[in-house]
């Protein structure tokens, strides 16, 4: 996914900066961790992801999440209403897993913990045709959130997906830019 967006007659280099932020896919499951086992570094990698997602100059952050061995979902995170919305295509598999480190995020971000509720809202019913494809399945919603985003998160929808046209298209891209 691109990082930057060219504005429309800029010169090579100069670059406007997107709205949107991904982080590396180990980053939320790396912290998680450690922070569960009170590991060294510990604090260090949770206050490194809190400044990561916290970023002014985003408005959505994209942050992939691997539950080892086992599902990928999506979190994405939306500054201006420090919501976390949590994409999962295998009916929520996931939500346990990251449930108490975004409400350790909240409550960082300082959002009082009666509205954590509100703050973290699940987003389960894109289904997945089969067992294997959750990290495709990440990758078409966070294409899709990028695409229907217009300033705010409340009451997105995404639609119906056929992640086999999702997977073609990519696999078009793939080949055309490294073919």
């Amino acid at each position: 996914m691109e990082k930057e967006n060219k504005m429309p007659g800029s010169f090579p280099g100069q670059e406007t900066p997107s709205k949107f932020k991904t982080l590396p896919a180990h980053q939320f499951c790396y912290v998680r961790e450690i922070t569960n086992k009170k590991e060294a570094g510990a604090d260090l990698a949770f206050k490194e992801l809190l400044n990561q997602i916290n970023d002014p100059n985003k408005e959505l952050i994209f942050i992939p999440v691997n539950n080892p061995n086992f599902h990928w979902s999506l979190l994405v995170y939306e500054t201006k209403s420090k919501g976390f919305y949590h994409w999962d295509t295998l009916r929520g598999a996931n939500w346990r897993y990251v449930k108490d480190s975004v409400y350790k995020l909240l409550g960082e971000l300082q959002v009082p913990r009666h509205e954590w509720d509100k703050h973290f809202i699940a987003k389960h019913k894109i289904k997945q045709n089969n067992g294997w494809e959750c990290g495709l399945c990440v990758v078409g919603i966070m294409k899709r959130v990028r695409e229907k985003y217009s300033g705010s998160m409340e009451n997105i929808e995404l639609g119906e997906f056929s992640f086999e046209k999702e997977r073609e298209e990519l696999k078009e891209k793939y080949l055309k830019e490294n073919g």
